[in-house]
């Protein structure tokens, strides 16, 4: 009983709180590996979800297992020559298992810090991140928000690009907004 009064008696004069060392909590880790596969299979969700709201819109689509590239919005640049919008969706994932967690998890910490261009180096494994919305180029305007981890042997990517030609600056932003969603 005294040493309850002795801790309670320390806490108050020092401002710091009583530590309980008998009934220590454990947080479960997040399981970034888990977390960065559902991202992916909202891209891939996405992709598909964009496909069909741009039917009346799209010229072609290219697809396979971790890439997704859709062709619309055919307008004229000023020499006559056609000219295309296109959101490219990539998920890539299938070599998750060879890379460590703690790079995964740096990976998805890069994705969500906000900066236009981040590279970091971890274990062996180069990253590599950009975001960045309504970039104004060449008559286009681009949007992006996606990681890369490279080891050389395996690597892992997810994220969207998109170049968008004869709309407004809003259409670009509210498609910006849209996809990030897949990426929380």
């Amino acid at each position: 009983m005294w040493r309850q009064i002795l801790k309670a008696e320390l806490a108050s004069k020092t401002g710091f709180a009583q530590l309980d060392f008998d009934n220590i909590v454990i947080e479960d880790e997040d399981d970034c590996k888990e977390r960065f596969i559902e991202m992916c299979k909202k891209m891939e969700q996405m992709a598909k979800e964009t496909e069909r709201t741009l039917a009346e819109e799209i010229i072609d689509v290219y697809s396979n297992r971790e890439n997704t590239q859709i062709r619309f919005n055919k307008t004229k640049e000023l020499e006559g020559k056609d000219t295309y919008s296109n959101i490219r969706f990539q998920h890539y994932y299938s070599e998750i298992d060879d890379i460590p967690e703690e790079v995964i998890c740096r990976a998805l910490e890069m994705l969500n810090d906000g900066k236009y261009s981040n590279k970091d180096f971890i274990k062996g494994y180069r990253i590599t991140s950009f975001d960045f919305d309504n970039h104004e180029r060449n008559g286009r305007r681009r949007t992006s928000k996606r990681v890369w981890i490279d080891g050389k042997e395996k690597d892992v990517f997810l994220g969207f690009t998109t170049y968008i030609r004869g709309k407004d600056k809003k259409y670009s932003k509210d498609l910006y907004n849209k996809f990030i969603e897949a990426l929380k």
